[in-house]
């Protein structure tokens, strides 16, 4: 990911012909999500990944800064979270 993200942005995940072809673009910079016990807001990017393999398969990944991924959802309904942590 761009160390300053902006929406529209894209990017490539991966790439090795015929086994990954995933592709980033920053849908938004100013979400807010809750993970981890925290709320992030107005500071979290919601990207979108898509694949040349399978264009049907979207999957959208939320990430907080100095933490990195709070949560992410795939179109299928599969659902990740960050949980919280205890010192």
């Amino acid at each position: 990911m761009p160390a300053t993200p902006r929406v529209g942005d894209g990017y490539l995940a991966g790439r090795a012909a015929g086994v990954v072809e995933d592709r980033v673009q920053v849908a938004s910079v100013t979400d807010t999500e809750s993970g981890g016990g925290a709320t992030f807001t107005d500071v979290v990017v919601r990207t979108r990944t898509s694949s040349g393999l399978d264009p049907e398969v979207v999957v959208q990944r939320w990430y907080a800064p100095d933490v990195g991924l709070v949560r992410q959802l795939s179109e299928s309904g599969v659902e990740w979270t960050l949980l919280p942590v205890e010192p």
